[in-house]
Parts: C-alpha cells; structure tokens; sequence
C-alpha cells in the first residue's frame, strides 16, 4: 500500500500480515521517513517462500531524485528492498538500486519460491525489465539479463507488469 507516511505525499508504507487461524495480524510495518516525496515505497510488493524461508520484495520505485522532481520534471530513480522473515522478525536483507539510472525502477517486481530471483521493472526508454540474482547471500544484478524488446520508445511502458516464471 502505497500511502502518506507522516503527512510526506507518496513517501509510502508496506504492511505485512501474517494469517493466525482465521484472523490477519500485522506483523510487519515498514516505512523510512528518509524517503523523499514521490518514493511510493510499497508500490509493488512481492510475498515468496515457505517455512523457514519467506521473503518481501518491496519497491519504492521513486525513493532517489536529482532536484525537485514533482516539480521539474526530472526523472524518478527507484530501488528495491528484500526483507527475510527469521524466526517471527522481519530482517532487511538489502537494498537494491539500479545498475544505470532508470526511471521508476521498481514500478513492478516478481520473486522466484526460492527467494533467489528478482524480476524489477523499469519504465526507463520505453521500458526494461532487470534480473538479480542471489548466490551465496550476495544479490547481484546479471547485466546479460536486461529484458526489453528490440524496438521500443518513451510511453511504451515495457516492465510496467512482469511475471517470474518458476
């Protein structure tokens, strides 16, 4: 949910709940009022995993600006969070940020069961969509791995809905 987040417009929020019997429990309110306007964290969100393996990817696809960016019109900068469930706390596992500058990146995400791929996409030029890849608890991104299609142009919102096939 993305929501004003002490009275900032678009800073956003994540609400992660956890189902007890028949009830939803908040389990998880995650929130950095560091984040300036426009950041929209909780934008896309991203629940993966079971047992004692379950992640969120989170994105604030607007959480870093060069100037006044509702205003100028400059380009959005987004990033992404993964968080890990241990025992019954949420640990941030990392932070992700756009291996080149991307507008809105994060504006959509998808996870593999495993937590240890990450689909972000961006509306950068039309349009990309960036894989990440986790090994041996480090989170890099796969350059070789930039979807986008052969001929695109500003507007055509390539990455704007993915989908991470398992």
């Amino acid at each position: 949910q993305s929501e004003n987040a002490n009275g900032v417009r678009d800073q956003g929020r994540a609400y992660i709940y956890k189902k007890t019997s028949a009830d939803l429990t908040l389990s998880k309110t995650i929130e950095d009022t560091s984040l300036p306007i426009g950041a929209q964290l909780g934008r896309a969100v991203r629940l993966s995993g079971s047992g004692g393996n379950v992640f969120a990817a989170i994105t604030a696809p607007g959480s870093t600006y060069i100037g006044d960016v509702l205003e100028s019109g400059e380009q959005l900068y987004g990033s992404a969070y993964v968080y890990k469930l241990v025992g019954s706390v949420w640990t941030q596992e990392v932070k992700i940020s756009p291996p080149k500058p991307r507008a809105s990146f994060g504006i959509s995400v998808d996870m593999d069961s495993a937590g240890t791929m990450l689909l972000l996409g961006s509306t950068s030029s039309g349009g990309v969509c960036q894989m990440y890849v986790k090994t041996n608890g480090v989170w890099e991104s796969v350059e070789k791995q930039s979807f986008y299609p052969a001929e695109r142009k500003y507007g055509d919102n390539f990455g704007f809905s993915l989908r991470l096939d398992n």
